[in-house]
């Protein structure tokens, strides 16, 4: 059977690169699938319609792979790719999900967003034209951990929610367990992913 096997070709080599690359795009795009049945649990179904010209390019290109590195196998006697798109693949799909960007933004600057937590308690944040009500805006050089605004929330617990890329998915700071079903802009959230003691990442009803 190994004597019957050829050296790997151009062909082999694409293929191991292609799902290589495929793969790790795989990997870290389920960060967002978290996003996607949060969507459907609030009642987003139509606005992930807007993905699904996407998953089936995606779902299309895997099938590709696939038969492809099949074929290669059978007509050129070359298991490697098979193999490699075996491996890969699975490591892409059985790994600790990826860092989400706002646990990753928290991660590397949690002493500073501990900090922004100190500062609202204290109520030294201020407002700003754009961060008003119970909006507040960061102060000079903490911009980057907030760059839209920094929502507060006192009903059933003190509450932050820092608007990183959009006021829909939030990294929050829960100061009780009490206080985690409550936000201070629409009072409905679901739970993406917690991370810390007091912090989690949520997404929150358009309504």
């Amino acid at each position: 059977m190994l004597r019957s096997l050829k050296p790997l070709d151009t062909a082999a080599a694409l293929l191991i690169l292609f799902s290589v690359v495929l793969a790790e795009g795989i990997f870290l795009g389920r960060a967002e699938l978290d996003w996607l049945r949060a969507s459907w649990q609030l009642g987003w179904g139509p606005a992930t319609f807007t993905y699904f010209p996407m998953l089936v390019l995606i779902a299309s290109v895997v099938a590709t792979c696939i038969l492809l590195t099949l074929a290669h196998a059978l007509v050129a006697r070359q298991i490697i790719p098979l193999l490699v798109l075996l491996v890969s693949f699975t490591i892409a799909l059985l790994a600790p999900p990826p860092l989400m960007h706002e646990e990753s933004l928290f991660l590397s600057h949690r002493s500073d967003y501990e900090h922004l937590v100190e500062l609202a308690r204290t109520r030294q944040l201020s407002h700003t034209d754009k961060c008003r009500g119970d909006r507040l805006a960061p102060p000079t050089g903490y911009e980057h951990l907030a760059p839209q605004c920094i929502s507060l929330g006192a009903d059933g617990g003190f509450t932050l929610d820092f608007e990183i890329r959009t006021f829909y998915r939030p990294l929050v700071y829960f100061e009780s367990t009490s206080s985690i079903t409550y936000h201070p802009a629409c009072g409905v959230c679901i739970i993406l992913r917690q991370f810390d003691e007091h912090w989690y990442i949520c997404q929150e009803d358009f309504n």
